[in-house]
């Protein structure tokens, strides 16, 4: 499996969590989507390169999916 294909197989399945809990209403985010979030956000972080505005998001979205699992 290719690097890419990786990428695109987490990015599918975080946006299915993500339309799934939203069809049942859920406020509270399943430490299942939070684990795919997170993943596509460091894959997004490594293939950034040198575009610094998409490390930083990537790196927020990681410390908020870091906090929320704490909680």
């Amino acid at each position: 499996m290719t690097k890419q294909t990786t990428i695109d197989s987490v990015s599918r399945l975080a946006m299915k969590l993500t339309t799934k809990e939203l069809a049942t209403g859920e406020n509270e985010s399943s430490a299942e989507l939070l684990q795919a979030l997170g993943a596509v956000a460091k894959m997004l972080e490594d293939k950034a390169g040198n575009n610094n505005d998409i490390k930083a998001l990537a790196m927020q979205v990681q410390g908020l999916v870091k906090e929320k699992m704490k909680s």
